[in-house]
């Protein structure tokens, strides 16, 4: 209840922001061309625990301890070992269906008393063109208790007042490091949307550049 906003209104949207957008060409454009920059490089099929360590004498990079500025958008208890406690966290389970279009009145439809699944997303209607086929890609969002371990994703923190604490003691830990920042939903271990996550990154970015040498 305190994560969903709740409206005793007409209006059919999740959000009710003025203004709404998307990338114009999609995310997938958008990342495309972010990463075809000549100052990125991007690495696969590995684990970054394996290759990023902090304890008391710094940052490591496969080995090396670093100066240079890096941001941790993981899980900050995983990142030191659950030295504190685990963190909770919520994943999610995705089932994918073919239905006719249109399936249901609205993009997302949300169901919090009667069924096993939370919403069901319509991705045709996320746009204002109407598609070409008949045919609509619906998805059934589950929810689930993280398990550490078992394969899952942790897409949510359990914000509370017990878990804060206990997060606080990992981000005091890891800000005694200058060069070490903290981002996105994991590693504030706060509920934020897309927008908010943007303008977040943008003022880190700032951030570090007006306080190193990044060229």
């Amino acid at each position: 209840m305190r994560r969903v906003p709740v409206y005793v209104s007409e209006e059919d949207r999740y959000f009710t922001d003025k203004y709404q957008f998307q990338p114009k060409n999609g995310y997938t454009a958008l990342f495309e061309k972010m990463l075809a920059h000549d100052n990125i490089a991007v690495t696969l099929g590995c684990n970054a625990l394996e290759r990023l360590k902090i304890d008391d004498g710094g940052v490591f990079f496969d080995g090396e301890k670093i100066a240079y500025p890096v941001i941790f958008t993981g899980q900050a208890d995983e990142l030191l070992s659950y030295r504190f406690g685990k963190l909770p966290y919520r994943s999610l389970r995705f089932d994918f269906e073919e239905k006719t279009y249109p399936f249901q009145p609205a993009a997302v439809v949300n169901y919090t008393v009667s069924e096993d699944y939370t919403r069901i997303s319509e991705f045709s209607r996320f746009t204002v063109e109407k598609p070409q086929s008949e045919k609509s890609v619906v998805v059934y969002e589950y929810p689930l208790e993280y398990e550490t371990g078992k394969n899952m994703i942790a897409y949510y923190p359990v914000v509370n007042e017990e878990n804060l604490k206990l997060y606080e003691k990992y981000k005091s830990c890891l800000e005694k490091h200058k060069n070490f920042f903290l981002l996105g939903r994991l590693g504030n271990y706060k509920y934020i949307n897309m927008d908010a996550a943007v303008e977040n990154a943008l003022a880190l970015a700032d951030k570090i550049i007006g306080e190193f040498d990044c060229k």
